[in-house]
């Protein structure tokens, strides 16, 4: 059952599971072998990518380029009950990462959540689109380690080291802006907001505003 049109920057429908799950997850592994292209014809591809992927609750929808990757075990991922996501979900294949989005948490267009050691992120939670939210450096700090890595990736290697990971947390009803990024090792605690375009290189405490590069506090919120 598609959703309309009425939630924040969405430029298509959100897509309720169109199948039962047995049937899409059947469909998924055929696709899979025989091209994405036949899974976006035989079983909405978008569908496809998370049945296979994550652990997916009930009343789940799925915007129109939304995209699971998973290179961990598919509980490595998992959404809760009326998540609507519309972004990239990516457990890395460095680390041992577990992605958590709890109940009702909106994921909004050109989001990505990146990985590799714990991301969590509670009910009521709203990523306006174009957040990022990284719990891992994605590539080693040292130069030669970088080269290292990056020739690992030319090879199609996954055997990549050297990457800091640390967890990230983001509370209940909190708002983090369209175009923030959300680094590794930070929490952002319950009713919180993060302003547009901000960088949060620290922990947010709770009911407040952050805004800026590097985020800091601009105003508290009466919770």
């Amino acid at each position: 059952m598609p959703l309309g049109r009425d939630h924040a920057f969405s430029d298509g429908h959100a897509i309720r599971r169109p199948m039962p799950r047995f049937l899409m997850r059947s469909l998924g592994i055929l696709g899979a072998a025989w091209g994405y292209s036949w899974a976006f014809l035989a079983s909405w591809g978008v569908w496809a990518s998370f049945e296979r992927n994550a652990m997916v609750g009930e009343r789940v929808a799925l915007g129109p380029n939304a995209w699971c990757v998973n290179k961990g075990a598919r509980t490595d991922i998992s959404l809760g009950s009326r998540v609507i996501c519309r972004g990239l979900l990516r457990r890395e294949s460095f680390g041992d990462g577990k992605l958590v989005i709890h109940n009702d948490v909106y994921i909004g267009d050109d989001c990505l959540i990146s990985c590799a050691a714990r991301i969590e992120i509670h009910p009521f939670v709203m990523l306006a689109h174009g957040v990022q939210v990284f719990d891992n450096d994605s590539h080693p700090l040292d130069w030669a380690q970088r080269e290292e890595d990056y020739r690992a990736l030319q090879e199609g290697s996954a055997n990549r080291s050297g990457i800091a990971a640390e967890p990230v947390e983001i509370g209940p009803h909190a708002w983090v802006g369209f175009g923030s990024i959300v680094v590794k090792g930070v929490k952002i605690s319950e009713g919180s907001i993060v302003a547009a375009g901000s960088v949060v290189t620290e922990d947010v405490p709770p009911h407040c505003v952050v805004a800026g590069n590097p985020a800091r506090i601009v105003r508290r919120l009466v919770p």
